[in-house]
């Protein structure tokens, strides 16, 4: 039997295999599951594309055409009547099993979720449970155990020492032999190994095999966001001296085979406390009004290649982690903050994208180049937003002339570039971040305001630039890569959105596909109003979670653009370095250098928005945990707060000075029984007629804060409630929009 789909895989393939329609008829045949090595007999496949075959089966598995079973036996998923998914756990004991096949999500009672943690890969049957309403997913077998290690605080019950997972969504305590606890006390966090996991009738077991420290521990909420969120913290000796070998200075005889621009004064413009520089820009006014711009980014390709420790590594962890004021990062120092850094006036090899703007700020022409320059400047935001205000400032910029000739002909280009960000109607928010302010002892002492400059925004537009320039280098030349795809937001988040909008008297408009210049429109009507922040929350809420994807045609709708990858950051973003493989294969003209098909791309990006996803999960948890430390410093205080959400049990606050949210829960609220409406994101007394909405304003007193469950609940003092009726308020927007 041969492959009827050879010659297309060939067509698509430098070396192609066995296609999935092929697979898929062996295991029909076959009438039983296959081993690997049964499939790789079937078709006959050399040794050294085994590893290619691989990766097409995993790719089936994820698509859910099949399926393996505990014996790592392949099997067709609709022979077998099992759906394959991984379990989603709530704090409360049930789940969902979300499918692989995109199917909607099916329930999963708490008495089937004894048996799985999160993110356990099963095979679930449908049943229909009497009295139930829907099919409910009963869990047959479990594939693949996500967890065999997970951090907690050691509690002891009558005379029991068990371990409560940091992570709630790990809803099952693990039960600890007295002789497993590794000295450990009651209250300290610790790593546990899993001995046996969970089951039906059996609560999982483990044993310590580190302790973390007590909650009070300077640094602690670092190193327990790390276990429990499973983040690759440590590099291998292999790795670090990968990473060492190359020394602290580039190669002459690699630079001499360069594009050479050391000579253009390119600079730098990070923050000041910056430690790793991967990218550096020049730009220059042309004859005919336009400019050329220059993004030199460091080349991490050329050291970290396919097959190396160093790059397993990388793709492990996929993207660096930020915490404040340490980072975990995707490369080893010797790169991250050495050879790959843009440090100022050393040689450094780059990839380069050379772009043509016109006057009128659209790209026009661009190429790529593996270049080796220097960075004549590292300059930060404060002082180039300082120079482009003051004419002293902008004399005092380091570097010479040429540098300050290039910061000139920078802010001309982004002038250009910001109206062509109009026109597309590209979304831009405007918000404030939180800056955390952290003491000698590495504790919170207070939180500040981060605002985006001009000098910010500058070097977002080139490097937006590079990022589209990248993406249809490799779409001109066919060579399939992972692109930065997001689309429109879904039609259950424009509906609440809308809700939420409209007692502030906005529309979002474009119906069931609105355009970035429908956000836009908002954006603008919110300028400069009290809840312009919390305006620009709701529109973030309603959009979709950008992905990596092999597929570019989805496009990104905050940007704006068809097509978009990212290039610009290698250092701490496995995707980009992905890019610049692919970039070099070109410039090279050699395939070879750049082994990912379809099949493994799709992997990779789903792992990549996954781990970014983990990354974020992370720092979400440490920037909580010391909210809720410096909250504990103030009981008692007052301060005023914005309704930001409205739940059924109360009110969510966010303290207009801290970027803290706590609530305020019903039964704080004036003595009354509350109605919610969730269109209207109301809450309404029944006998006064008090009415709490979105962007309220009111005074709060910090009542309590709870440090296991990160939870902080505030007493309201004063508030501005509405005693309008909710038809009332509706009213008058109706009428107010026959005005307009």
């Amino acid at each position: 039997m041969t492959d009827p789909f050879k010659d297309r895989e060939s067509e698509n393939y430098e070396r192609p295999i066995a296609s999935r329609e092929y697979l898929l008829k062996i295991l029909t045949d076959a009438g039983k599951p296959l081993s690997f090595d049964d499939i790789a007999d079937e078709v006959m496949i050399p040794l050294d594309q085994e590893e290619a075959l691989q990766r097409r089966l995993m790719a089936m598995c994820r698509d859910a055409q099949i399926t393996r079973d505990r014996e790592d036996r392949f099997l067709l998923v609709d022979k077998t009547d099992l759906i394959a998914g991984r379990f989603s756990a709530h704090p409360d004991g049930f789940g969902f099993v979300v499918r692989d096949d995109g199917e909607k999500d099916l329930f999963v009672h708490d008495k089937q979720a004894m048996k799985v943690y999160d993110g356990d890969r099963v095979l679930v049957r449908a049943v229909q449970f009497r009295g139930r309403g829907d099919a409910e997913a009963k869990i047959v077998e479990v594939t693949d155990r996500a967890h065999d290690s997970l951090v907690g605080q050691v509690r002891r019950y009558d005379g029991v020492w068990v371990v409560e997972p940091r992570n709630r969504k790990l809803v099952h305590p693990v039960v600890i032999h007295p002789e497993q606890t590794a000295g450990a006390e009651v209250g300290q966090y610790v790593s546990v190994m899993l001995t046996t996991q969970p089951s039906k009738n059996a609560s999982p077991t483990g044993r310590i095999v580190q302790i973390i420290g007590h909650d009070d521990d300077p640094g602690i909420e670092i190193a327990v966001a790390v276990g429990t969120h499973d983040l690759p913290h440590e590099f291998s000796e292999t790795a670090l001296a990968q990473a060492a070998s190359y020394g602290e200075s580039i190669d002459p005889a690699i630079a001499a085979t360069r594009k050479d621009l050391r000579d253009l004064p390119f600079v730098t413009i990070d923050g000041e406390d910056a430690r790793d520089f991967d990218d550096a820009v020049y730009a220059q006014r042309s004859s005919t009004g336009g400019w050329k711009l220059w993004v030199a980014i460091a080349d991490v390709a050329e050291y970290v290649k396919p097959g190396m420790q160093l790059d397993t590594e990388a793709l492990d962890r996929a993207t660096s982690v930020y915490f404040p004021r340490q980072v975990i990062p995707m490369l080893p120092e010797a790169l991250s903050n050495g050879l790959c850094s843009l440090n100022p006036e050393v040689d450094r090899l780059a990839m380069v994208a050379e772009i043509n703007v016109t006057k009128d700020g659209k790209l026009s022409k661009f190429n790529f180049h593996e270049g080796v320059f220097r960075s004549h400047a590292r300059l930060t935001y404060n002082q180039v937003n300082a120079a482009l205000e003051d004419g002293e400032a902008f004399a005092a910029l380091p570097g010479s002339t040429p540098v300050q000739t290039n910061i000139t002909d920078l802010f001309s280009l982004y002038q250009a570039l910001k109206l062509t960000r109009a026109e597309r109607g590209a979304i831009e928010f405007e918000a404030p971040e939180p800056m955390f302010e952290i003491d000698e002892n590495g504790h919170l002492s207070g939180i500040g305001t981060r605002w985006r400059g001009d000098s910010h925004k500058l070097i977002e537009e080139c490097m937006l630039l590079a990022n589209v320039a990248a993406a249809r280098f490799l779409i001109r030349h066919k060579v399939p890569a992972l692109y930065r795809v997001h689309l429109g937001p879904p039609t259950d988040k424009l509906t609440a959105t809308r809700a939420a909008l409209a007692p502030l008297g906005l529309h979002l408009g474009g119906g069931d596909e609105p355009t970035p210049e429908d956000f836009q429109v908002v954006m603008e009507a919110a300028r400069g109003r009290a809840d312009e922040g919390l305006i620009q929350v709701l529109l973030l809420r309603a959009m979709s979670q950008a992905r990596y994807e092999p597929d570019e045609k989805g496009g990104h709708f905050g940007l704006g653009y068809d097509a978009y990858t990212h290039f610009t950051s290698p250092i701490r973003r496995y995707p980009d370095l992905l890019v610049h493989r692919g970039i070099k294969a070109i410039l090279r003209k050699d395939p070879s250098q750049y082994p990912y098909d379809l099949d493994r791309l799709h992997s990779l990006g789903e792992h990549c928005s996954n781990c970014e996803r983990r990354a974020d999960d992370a720092s979400r948890d440490v920037n909580a945990w010391l909210k809720c430390r410096f909250m504990t410093q103030r009981l008692g205080n007052t301060y005023q707060g914005t309704v930001t959400g409205v739940a059924p049990f109360g009110l969510f606050i966010t303290l207009d000075e801290l970027f803290v949210e706590g609530m305020v829960h019903v039964t704080a609220l004036p003595a009354d029984y509350y109605q919610h409406d969730p269109t209207s994101h109301t809450m309404r007394g029944e006998k006064s007629g008090l009415t709490f909405r979105l962007a309220d304003t009111l005074t709060v007193q910090v009542a309590r804060v709870d440090m296991e469950t990160r939870r902080i609940d505030f007493a309201l003092l004063g508030a501005k409630p509405k005693k309008t009726k909710l038809k009332e308020v509706l009213k008058k927007q109706k009428k107010k929009g026959r005005r307009r």
